[in-house]
């Protein structure tokens, strides 16, 4: 895709353009960065034996990045919409470097949870970047530039688990960190080198950013749709990958971390779907695509139930319902893009703090649910889940998700 819109730089009163290689920059900077949320989630049972602890109780630091993240979202992005964003960008990408070189080193578990909280709270660059990428597109493609973009940051994901099971099993659980630190200084110099100044569209304090938050929730049914929807997907996308590690390694498979890895693949479905959907979304209504997105991970979920203890069957729900999950992502993301184009950072803050807390319940359910009822029980949970998410969030917005409202296009 060709990204050909102009900004005005008032230091050098030149435009910038985001040139296809800028554009490629862009989804490899949140591919790379994201990743570092989710390294955690294939060395749960290395990290377990290292440090004595049971499976269960790692699985927590999934949720402690999450609920960081979290906060890293409702704190930093939306700072997006009223500060120079690369100078954000690069300052969040140092501070998460510190804080995945305090993961790669700490002994105790209160630290290693705390290490993983914070560099939750400061991998939020790609939150920062889709809208922005959605900001520098085309009038009438910004849900492309946002499918673009995120097709980036679901492969990141994938190659995460990938790299990080097959690094473990080579060098341990602790380089993948340190090796995710010089990814990040990588990043650094490649915003520092490639991006000019990227000036703000609003000039509101932060006091006022933050204060205008709760005005968009208030008055944006759309978004609160939207928010909601997101986050049971989420819930249920988390309690899949929280759950598959401990799954894979337990009986009947035995499967090592390198392995379980290798279960990253099924990202490629994921990202194969955020490109179809950010397509789609410049040509028909985003909420139709969230109703079949339900009906998608509903399908997979099904298929985990009965087929769980069986490779095959395994992959192949793992493939549709993080298919399904990401198709859902993108197009609640397009829809809640084209609210208020003035306001992207912000309304992408509240889309996705209620995303990630959804995650981060999700990681944490599936977690106690595991421990009782095994893997059957996690896929009841995301079968409720399923339900909830489609149901709930028509009720709260007073509208379908299926009815079309011309406004807000």
């Amino acid at each position: 895709m060709t990204v050909n819109r102009r900004q005005q730089l008032p230091q050098a009163g030149a435009p910038v353009v985001l040139t296809p290689l800028l554009a490629r920059f862009l989804a490899a900077a949140t591919a790379i960065s994201v990743a570092n949320l989710y390294y955690v989630q294939p060395l749960l049972r290395p990290i377990s034996q290292s440090l004595g602890i049971a499976p269960a109780t790692a699985g927590l630091l999934v949720t402690f990045s999450q609920l960081g993240y979290a906060l890293g979202l409702f704190t930093f992005v939306p700072l997006g919409d009223s500060t120079d964003r690369r100078k954000t960008i690069v300052a969040l990408l140092g501070a998460v470097t510190l804080f995945l070189l305090l993961v790669a080193v700490a002994t105790p578990w209160w630290l290693l949870s705390v290490g993983a909280f914070l560099v939750g709270m400061t991998t939020v660059v790609p939150q920062i970047i889709v809208p922005l990428a959605a900001d520098l597109a085309e009038p009438g493609r910004s849900g492309q530039a946002v499918g673009m973009v995120m097709s980036g940051l679901l492969l990141g994901i994938l190659a995460s688990r990938v790299f990080s099971g097959y690094l473990a099993e080579w060098l341990g659980w602790r380089a993948v960190f340190a090796a995710g630190a010089v990814l990040s200084l990588g990043l650094i110099a490649g915003f520092l080198w490639l991006f000019p100044p990227l000036p703000p569209r609003s000039r509101m304090s932060y006091r006022e950013l933050m204060g205008s938050i709760w005005r968009l929730v208030r008055t944006t049914p759309a978004l609160r749709e939207a928010s909601l929807s997101g986050a049971a997907l989420f819930a249920i996308f988390s309690a899949l990958w929280t759950t598959l590690a401990l799954h894979l390694t337990a009986p009947p498979f035995h499967y090592g971390s390198g392995v379980v890895g290798l279960f990253g693949l099924a990202g490629l479905a994921g990202a194969t779907m955020a490109s179809l959907a950010g397509r789609l979304a410049d040509r028909r209504p985003p909420e139709q695509q969230v109703a079949q997105a339900y009906l998608l991970t509903a399908v997979g979920v099904a298929i985990l139930a009965v087929g769980g203890d069986h490779l095959i069957p395994l992959v192949i729900g793992v493939l549709v319902v993080d298919g399904g999950c990401m198709f859902g992502h993108v197009s609640n993301q397009s829809r809640v893009y084209q609210q208020n184009p003035e306001a992207k950072s912000r309304l992408n803050t509240v889309y996705m703090v209620i995303y990630f807390l959804g995650g981060s319940l999700g990681s944490w359910w599936a977690l106690l649910v595991y421990q009782h009822w095994n893997w059957l029980g996690v896929t009841l949970l995301q079968l409720a889940l399923a339900g909830a998410g489609y149901w709930l969030p028509r009720r709260i917005g007073g509208r379908s998700f299926i009815a079309r409202r011309p406004a807000n296009r």
